[in-house]
């Protein structure tokens, strides 16, 4: 496959970017014709986080260019490439709805004393029903369910950004028909308090982290009106194995590293590819493209195949 003249790499979210060094370090090593004409260009709300970034991405630093995540939502940014975020979506606001004999109702914050409570009343906008409508989704009487109305948005952002190339969203998450199903029925919204899983968002207000799953469906179907073709959906061990962790596996455990370093190495891969307890199907994996024909992504490779 010929090299492009020019490919960015845009991560959204990027953090302290740790990501970015490894992707970086990783095609410097195995594709450095590539290399010599990639830009990774990080996007992170936290501006504070630029300078860990850069001591983070030191070794890369003519390859690095920053913008605001306003250059992507008000369309100020276009590039060829792929923009991938890890860990975004979840994070993105939702509206919390209860379906009541009174039909669909939405959560509302209220003050009680010194503590925070929780009311019901009429949605905040018709497209919360619009919404669970268009994905045929029907919630039983007491049933909760968090829906994200800023994922959409984001995405068509994107798809403008987005000459030609990839989008590719890693994240932990379901179907429409997975994340609403009745026996989900207090819904998904979770807070992280120092790794400890906490499910009351109204304590250690601004010290917890609140995520919510994503719906993997509306981002398919919303890219699809938006010219976004989904070239590969699935869980990430899914994914790693096509893209050929086994035969990585089997590399580091040949490598001439200390005993405890290969142990350390094989552990961290198989968190990443195990199922029920690790991250092999609670993350998922989607890759949408635009202007490309027969992609032919390693993830897309049968199982086996070319290791």
């Amino acid at each position: 496959m010929a090299t492009p003249a020019q490919f960015d790499i845009v991560e959204a979210g990027a953090g302290n970017g740790r990501l970015g060094r490894d992707i970086l370090d990783t095609i410097a090593e195995l594709n450095p014709a590539l290399y010599g004409v990639l830009t990774y260009r990080l996007i992170e709300e936290e501006r504070s986080l630029e300078a860990i970034q850069r001591d983070m991405l030191a070794g890369h630093t003519a390859k690095i260019a920053w913008n605001a995540p306003a250059d992507l939502t008000r369309g100020r940014l276009s590039f060829s490439g792929c923009l991938l975020s890890n860990e975004l979506i979840d994070s993105f606001p939702v509206h919390l709805v209860e379906m009541t004999s009174g039909g669909l109702k939405e959560v509302y914050v209220t003050a009680s004393g010194d503590e925070f409570a929780e009311t019901l009343g009429s949605p905040s906008t018709p497209e919360l029903a619009e919404h669970l409508a268009g994905l045929g989704v029907r919630l039983f009487p007491g049933q909760r369910a968090e829906i994200n109305l800023e994922a959409p948005l984001w995405l068509a952002a994107v798809a403008q950004a987005l000459a030609r190339g990839f989008v590719m969203t890693i994240d932990y998450g379901y179907t429409a028909a997975e994340l609403y199903a009745p026996q989900r029925k207090n819904g998904t919204l979770l807070c992280y308090y120092r790794h400890r899983v906490e499910e009351n968002p109204y304590i250690r207000v601004g010290l917890q982290d609140m995520t919510c799953h994503v719906d993997f469906t509306t981002l398919i179907r919303r890219g699809g009106e938006l010219g976004l073709t989904t070239v590969w959906f699935g869980e990430q061990y899914r994914f790693l194995m096509g893209a050929g962790m086994l035969g990585e596996m089997m590399t580091l455990d040949a490598d001439d590293a200390p005993e405890e370093e290969r142990l350390k190495n094989r552990l961290t891969l198989k968190k990443l590819i195990l199922p029920e307890g690790g991250m092999g199907d609670t993350f998922k994996v989607l890759i949408q493209a635009k202007g490309v024909d027969n992609p032919g992504l390693l993830c897309m490779r049968e199982w086996g195949k070319d290791l």
